[in-house]
């Protein structure tokens, strides 16, 4: 081995601290590279390959009842391979607990060939007259069901029991909720059931019809266009909505999922080695003031710039080595748990965890590069250092007053001598003071972010469920009701405060952009609804218009005073021009409102309610689930407990920020310090000579990392408050309108975020206390300078 590489390796164990707290920052930013690429790579892989075996529909339509021959005439157009006539409804089922779920019936065919199921355990039901269902597992598992056990249907108030033939997987139901609003899977109380067709129809009193069809496109054709047409010949004909794969729920909810981590991916470790490259521009520039008599000697002795430039950048190039491949390896064992905790979400049975060599090599190449340029920039004050002035001790920087003596000379007198030495300190170093305040601020900044996430499905649960719906159950019906049967509803369970609604699908257009949505009509008095707008602002329902969520408006490009085009089969393709009265706030999912009065002006349905939603402290689920029209039943309660069993995984991904903030304070604090100490041990030494306790000389350090302390705390709240809005953005711009996350941060949050960086910094100065008791003062005193 070289002399210089073997000087190389007692430079790092000399300081084997600070450098590994260098290749703790380097490991972070490979770890999360690593891992979270791999798991969206696997997680887009899998899905596309999962989409190709079991032929994920290319178009998804709903109807109103109409004859399964209309659906498969439309497979005669030459764009469409293939099309499959189905029935999708929601029914009660009882698996023998107190309350029953809610089961969504798809039917099968024999010889079906979209959306295929992928068989977990047992077999596809036959058509033989066999009343058997194959269940999603994800259900199965919930209910503790499994294969050969019974389970009854209850439609229109009369029990069917069918047999569970299979436990299988779909690619249509990935992410299996019920609708939108659901926004978590609830396996417990909502599934999906598959049943064949002339069953199904048998048990719905539907012969030779259905209600829903799925689509497979030739390739290359134009989709959009197939579904203007589609809609323009159903235009009177039943058509509800029509959507393409895009917009299918599940597939946009995982394609959301996807685009989030790869976003995460890109700019986490860019933060990270960005960091690293600075305190490895540090440590490595002050290495070289340090050295300066070493590096005349070695050219003394004819070691070239080159060599010895060569040297110091090695040093920075096996830094970031080292830190990288622990985070490649981290990141490794990181992606297998991110990707099996993937799987309690979105059931993909063909997800494996991949290692993907082209992530490898980019990680690799980014961190040498980083840290191979900053090596470059610290070390070459080398090529200006000639042997025969680094024999010579380096001149002393002119001393100059602070600002505080300058412009104040009257308040600097009072100033104590101890404090003078600290602020001078500052100002004569105020590029090391610099990059300590930026790395507090930098620390405060992620730490708050982790504080906010804490905290904000807290806020959202308590202001979508509390704020803006505030009532405690809402029912489905299968079939409308008149105004008659809600009155007879709330006498009989006599509930308190009930209100009827009426819930269409809507096509939305504005200019160019069109949405299908689903529209809720309620009473313009209404109690158990309560709209703000963005300002804060109560709203009420308008006599004309309609209210949009703040996530819809946005994605079609409207606010308030707008028109919109609306239409639905409801208005027999009538399309009708509306005035936006008001964007509201909507935390989870999108929605559009309108009065009962605009319902019926837009379709001329008068005494028609889909549903109610109604205020009552009794459980009224046992009151109602067996009831003949009833479709489903859900309180607000059992959507904030299914948020609460999600809550984990976001206490965890807080925690992780918080955790991540800390260790990358802890790093730059630390490396900073001991620089701090290393370059003042002559002026500590000088300090004992002249009566200073260890413990004086300590209290310095620690006053000029408060003042740090203090500025990078003034700089972190403003910092961390734009990176939860940079962050917010780039999630809504992923999510769509199905999510909104609000901004404002609580002044508690900042609080906890100051003590949580505070003690951190704590525990900094009592890592680097110890380098403060093993200064040598009489070997700083005895050396040739003195």
């Amino acid at each position: 081995m070289k002399a210089l590489d073997k000087r190389l390796f007692r430079t790092i164990l000399g300081a084997k601290a600070q450098y590994g707290a260098v290749i703790i920052i380097i490991c972070i930013g490979l770890a999360t590279l690593i891992s979270i690429s791999n798991t969206a790579e696997s997680m887009a892989t899998s899905l596309d390959e999962y989409y190709r075996q079991y032929q994920f529909a290319d178009m998804f339509a709903e109807f109103t009842d109409v004859p399964v021959s209309t659906i498969d005439d439309l497979g005669q157009q030459r764009e469409i391979e293939s099309v499959e006539a189905r029935i999708v409804t929601d029914v009660r089922a009882d698996v023998g607990r107190e309350l029953n779920p809610t089961l969504r019936l798809v039917s099968i065919s024999s010889d079906q060939q979209i959306n295929g199921l992928y068989v977990q355990a047992g077999r596809i039901p036959s058509v033989s007259g066999e009343r058997g269902i194959a269940l999603l597992n994800a259900f199965a598992q919930a209910n503790d069901l499994t294969v050969g056990d019974k389970i009854d249907l209850i439609i229109r108030g009369e029990s069917f029991p069918v047999t569970v033939t299979a436990l299988v997987d779909s690619p249509e139901y990935i992410y299996a909720i019920k609708d939108i609003k659901s926004m978590l899977p609830d396996n417990l109380n909502f599934g999906i059931g598959f049943i064949n067709l002339p069953l199904l129809q048998e048990v719905m009193a539907m012969p030779g019809q259905a209600n829903n069809a799925v689509f497979s496109l030739r390739p290359g054709v134009d989709e959009e266009a197939i579904r203007d047409k589609i809609k323009e010949d159903f235009k009177s004909r039943g058509l509800k909505s029509i959507v393409t794969r895009e917009d299918q729920v599940s597939h946009a909810l995982i394609d959301m999922e996807i685009e989030q981590m790869k976003r995460m991916s890109r700019a986490v470790p860019t933060m990270f080695l960005g960091i690293a490259a600075l305190v490895i521009y540090m440590l490595i520039s002050r290495l070289v003031q340090a050295d300066r008599t070493s590096i005349g000697i070695l050219k003394a002795t004819g070691y070239s710039n080159w060599e010895v430039m060569g040297h110091y950048l090695k040093l920075a190039l096996l830094l970031g080595l080292v830190g990288a491949i622990s985070g490649i390896a981290a990141g490794y064992l990181l992606a297998g748990f991110y990707t099996r905790l993937m799987l309690d979400y979105f059931h993909l049975p063909l997800l494996e965890v991949n290692l993907y060599y082209g992530f490898i090599f980019l990680g690799l190449l980014f961190t040498l590069l980083f840290c191979g340029l900053t090596g470059i920039l610290a070390a070459r004050g080398v090529l200006g250092i000639a042997p025969a002035e680094a024999m010579r001790p380096q001149a002393l920087p002119p001393g100059r007053k602070s600002l505080l003596e300058k412009w104040a000379p009257q308040l600097w007198a009072q100033v104590t001598f101890s404090w003078k030495l600290v602020l001078r300190g500052i100002w004569r170093n105020w590029r090391r003071f610099a990059l300590a305040a930026v790395g507090v601020a930098l620390t405060y900044a992620i730490m708050l972010f982790g504080v906010y996430a804490f905290s904000l499905w807290d806020v959202i649960i308590d202001q979508q469920f509390g704020q803006i719906e505030t009532y405690d159950y809402a029912v489905s019906f299968i079939k409308p009701v008149s105004f008659k049967a809600v009155t007879d509803m709330r006498s009989d369970a006599r509930i308190p405060i009930i209100e009827p609604f009426l819930e269409l699908p809507f096509q939305v257009v504005r200019g160019w952009r069109e949405q299908t949505v689903l529209a809720r009509a309620l009473p313009r008095a209404t109690v158990l609804y309560r709209f703000e707008d963005q300002e804060g602002n109560i709203v009420s329902l308008p006599a004309e218009g309609i209210l949009l969520s703040q996530g819809l408006a946005k994605s079609i490009g409207v606010d308030r005073g707008d028109m919109v085009e609306l239409s639905s089969y409801a208005t027999g393709g009538q399309s009708h021009l509306v005035p936006v009265k008001a964007v509201v706030t909507q935390y989870l999912g999108s929605g559009m409102y309108m009065s009962l009065n605009q319902m019926e002006r837009l379709t001329r349905q008068k005494d028609t309610f889909s549903g109610v939603v109604l205020s009552s402290a009794a459980d009224i689920k046992a009151t109602f689930q067996n009831m003949a029209n009833i479709e489903s039943i859900y309180s607000s309660a059992d959507l904030v407990n299914t948020f609460s069993e999600y809550m984990g995984l976001i206490i965890a991904s807080a925690g992780f920020m918080i955790l991540l903030g800390g260790l990358l304070g802890f790093a730059i604090l630390y490396n900073t310090t001991s620089v701090s100490i290393a370059e003042r041990e002559r002026e500590f030494s000088s300090l004992r000579v002249l009566g200073f306790t260890q413990k004086e000389i300590f209290q310095l350090v620690t006053r000029e990392n408060a003042i740090a302390l203090v500025a990078g705390l003034i700089m972190g709240a403003p910092l961390g408050k734009t990176m939860v809005v940079l962050m917010i953005n780039a999630v809504a711009g992923s999510t769509g309108e199905m999510f909104y996350f609000p901004t404002a941060i609580s002044p508690g949050a900042y609080l906890i975020t100051a003590g949580l960086v505070t003690g951190f910094m704590v525990l900094t100065l009592a890592a680097v206390r110890q380098k403060v008791r093993r200064l040598n003062f009489l070997e700083a005193l005895s050396s040739r300078l003195t």
